[in-house]
């Protein structure tokens, strides 16, 4: 079983104290290239267990996992981008790709369509932000005070990620799944991709949860507005958006996908947050 929680191809590529594992749903299918970037220092099975087998079903699909040989935490910059780059032009050869980040993992993507606009087919950042502010350093604050006690970590995660209707609708088994799911989900690194968002100049599209305490939809509406080509939905979900309404964020991606230039840049529907 591969990190995305279906059957396919993994490749490990090393550079420069950076490890990026790759998993992809198949080598050899022509179909558009869709790339997943996950939060910063998470396992892309973690994020992306229920969208990647979706996305699989309609497009060749690539989970990424970064970690570091020493341990720390890879960012958006410094030996992560290059060491992401080499792995992706092993996966992809000459085609262009779609990159897709969640969370931080939404930096990762902002930093990757800057740098390569050549093979970046577009972009979209789920419940992303451009610059951790002092409400996210609180909250990622409180997380780490609990770091040490898993079961409080754990809890404190899912009331983070989740919104109550949501976990109200769990039953017990499926609420433990959760917490070892979203373990380390309320942690908010410090980034800060603003200066970049004017030159990303590819098709992107920002979808904010409008329940979402780590990354609240102002930041999503901050990354729209800074992006010269960007679209816009919203999702009535809290952080963990790819596990609560996985099937509603496929319906947006899958519809930005097949037609990047479909709808009508600067778009914004109805806010509801």
């Amino acid at each position: 079983m591969s990190a995305a929680g279906a059957p396919g191809h993994a490749r490990t590529t090393r550079r420069g104290g950076v490890v990026v594992r790759t998993v992809d749903s198949d080598p050899r299918s022509p179909r558009p290239l869709v790339v997943l970037l996950p939060r910063w220092g998470a396992p892309g099975g973690a994020d992306f267990w229920a969208l990647a087998p979706m996305l699989a079903t309609r497009y060749r699909t690539v989970v990424v996992e970064v970690s570091t040989t020493d341990g720390g935490t890879a960012g958006e910059d410094g030996a992560t981008l290059p060491a992401i780059e080499t792995a992706l032009t092993a996966v992809r050869g000459h085609g262009a790709a779609h990159l897709v980040g969640f969370s931080s993992g939404a930096a990762t993507a902002v930093a990757l369509a800057v740098r390569n606009p050549g093979w970046t087919a577009s972009a979209t950042l789920v419940a992303g932000w451009a610059t951790t502010d002092p409400h996210q350093r609180l909250t990622s604050r409180l997380a780490g005070e609990v770091a040490d006690r898993p079961g409080a970590r754990q809890a404190w995660s899912a009331l983070s990620a989740f919104t109550p209707e949501f976990l109200a609708g769990r039953t017990e088994e499926e609420v433990r799944t959760l917490l070892e799911r979203c373990a380390w989900l309320a942690t908010v690194p410090d980034l800060d991709v603003a200066d970049q968002l004017g030159r990303l100049r590819v098709p992107t599209f920002v979808v904010a949860c409008t329940a979402d305490v780590l990354a609240p939809p102002r930041h999503a509406r901050l990354l729209a507005g800074a992006v010269p080509h960007s679209r816009y939905a919203e999702v009535a979900a809290g952080h963990g958006v790819l596990t609560e309404r996985p099937s509603e964020v496929f319906d947006h991606l899958d519809r930005f996908l097949r037609d990047t230039a479909a709808r009508t840049p600067g778009t914004v529907p109805a806010l509801h947050a």
